[in-house]
């Protein structure tokens, strides 16, 4: 009867029961005892051998008899004599009262002696003891090719055992993987705590756990960043903790109840007597279950650490990333407000100290002639130019959309159909990212006025995600890159600012026109 869940074709015969329990001597000392009762002898033995493997049956009248003294000695001088190769014949007359016959296949065989046999034709004898010897050997033979089956059924079993359970892992791992690449992929920009909460209830899920924590590094040691429901986010670990050991040391550890200490960790108080801490990364995570003492779990959580730690390795990277811009961002225009505000005092510096030597001076010279009055009248006016020049365009009290539209009430004053498509956003907007985009777009359209010969120009606004968009249009006849009339300076020093601050500035021009656009990042 095979047990459940056994392989049918695998099942193991009587056969290879016997031998494989050592009953299967049994089988050929019913065939001595058939020989002996055959020829009516007294004793009858038979020695076997194969491949490593022997054994000598023996069926006697009584256990001390001469024969059966005789029948040893006989048995022994023909084993003997068959090991050297001397004997090659099938049926002996060893001496008045043994009789023996020899049979081999291969490396097997089995030899029989008969002592004090009933007298009978030496043709009986010959015919019995060799169908004997060739029955014993066959039940060896017998024997070990059944055994040799047994053994490789017993190792093709294990080996599909064993292939069996690691594709299950493979599958398993493959599962765990492609999960967890979907949490990456689901967890982009979403807020840093909520990210936290997905990732930890994946890997909880992954390797069945109800209660977990996700602990992150802070200034003042690790906090608990995520945790599943029941536990207090944002407090402080204990220093003294196994979160913390594991952080310090990388190294995985486990708490099961049999290897509890005398003392208690601060995780039992969450998680009882049954958890395991897996370094992920720079994040600790603290997971419970039932299952933590078997290997099969903490080779499985250790995998899945590996794999989680690259891709929490990269959200870490990502958010400094974008701090590193948000703080570049806030630098430039800190940086490029300061260079305003001193341009502002330098001009106003100029005027209040040069304008008032200049009055002065007129009034000195009030008495001389025309042409004196004439060359101061041309300083004077040559100093304000360069005094407007110094000073940085400010939009002062005016919006973004009241200032774009007096520069283009300018443009339609010379002539030129100017239009504003979109005001600035109404609200929220930071205002040095106001400034910026007035700065550019006095510059683009001072270029228009100059150098295009436009007969019309558009100015758009269009607000994006953390971007604010600008595109000038003109329908000018354009320039090329060694043109005189292409873009001044002043759109270069623009073009610096916007790309210190991760923004961008663009200009395509042809024949039909220019379009310029610039892209400006607002900070987080």
């Amino acid at each position: 009867m095979l047990r459940e869940g056994e392989d049918p074709h695998c099942a193991i015969t009587p056969a290879e029961t016997a031998w494989r329990d050592g009953t299967a001597d049994s089988a050929i000392a019913a065939t001595a005892e058939l020989g002996r009762n055959l020829l009516g002898a007294a004793a009858c033995l038979i020695s076997w051998r194969d491949h490593g493997r022997s054994g000598v049956a023996r069926a006697v009248r009584r256990l001390v008899t001469p024969e059966a003294a005789r029948a040893e000695a006989a048995l022994a001088r023909l084993e003997a004599a068959h090991q050297k190769g001397d004997e090659d014949c099938t049926f002996i007359e060893i001496e008045s009262e043994c009789i023996g016959a020899i049979a081999w296949q291969g490396g097997a065989s089995a030899v029989i002696v008969v002592a004090g046999a009933t007298p009978a034709p030496r043709t009986k004898y010959k015919a019995s003891l060799e169908l004997l010897a060739n029955a014993a050997l066959a039940r060896v033979t017998s024997a070990s090719s059944a055994a040799s089956l047994l053994f490789w059924r017993e190792r093709t079993a294990e080996i599909s055992s064993k292939a069996a359970e690691d594709a299950k892992k493979r599958d398993r791992n493959e599962a765990a993987q492609f999960e967890l690449e979907k949490i990456a992929r689901d967890a982009a920009g979403m807020p840093e705590r909520r990210r936290r909460v997905l990732f930890g209830s994946a890997i909880a899920r992954i390797l069945n756990c109800e209660r977990w924590i996700l602990a992150a590094p802070s200034a003042g040691g690790l906090r608990i960043g995520a945790a599943s429901h029941g536990i207090s986010v944002g407090s402080k670990i204990p220093a003294d903790s196994a979160a913390a050991a594991v952080e310090r040391s990388g190294k995985t550890l486990i708490r099961v109840p049999s290897l509890a200490r005398s003392g208690k960790f601060w995780e039992d108080k969450w998680l009882g007597l049954s958890w395991i801490v897996l370094p992920i990364g720079p994040v600790v995570a603290v997971l419970a279950s039932p299952d933590v003492a078997s290997e099969d779990f903490r080779l499985r959580a250790e995998n899945l650490a590996i794999r989680a730690g690259a891709i929490v390795r990269g959200w870490i990277a990502e958010e400094q990333a974008r701090q590193s811009r948000a703080l570049a961002q806030r630098l430039a225009l800190r940086m490029f407000s300061a260079v305003d505000e001193e341009r502002a005092r330098i001009a106003r510096d100029l005027h209040d100290d040069q304008a008032q030597l200049l009055a002065a001076v007129q009034i000195a010279l009030e008495g001389g002639t025309g042409k004196a009055r004439a060359i101061f009248m041309k300083v004077a006016a040559e100093l304000r130019a360069r005094t407007r020049e110094l000073k940085a365009p400010t939009l002062g009290a005016a919006t973004l959309s009241q200032a774009l539209e007096g520069e283009l009430a300018r443009l339609r004053d010379a002539g030129i159909d100017a239009r504003l498509i979109h005001g600035a956003r109404p609200r929220g907007i930071d205002r040095a990212i106001e400034q910026l985009c007035w700065q550019v777009a006095r510059e683009a359209l001072a270029n228009v006025a100059r150098h295009s010969n436009a007969s019309r120009v558009e100015v758009a606004i269009e607000p994006g995600v953390h971007i604010l968009r600008m595109v000038v249009r003109d329908n000018g006849h354009g320039f090329a890159a060694d043109s005189p009339d292409r873009p001044s300076m002043g759109l270069a020093g623009l073009r610096e600012r916007l790309e210190l601050m991760g923004g961008a500035l663009r200009i395509e021009s042809g024949p039909s026109g220019t379009i310029l656009t610039a892209e400006i990042p607002e900070p987080a």
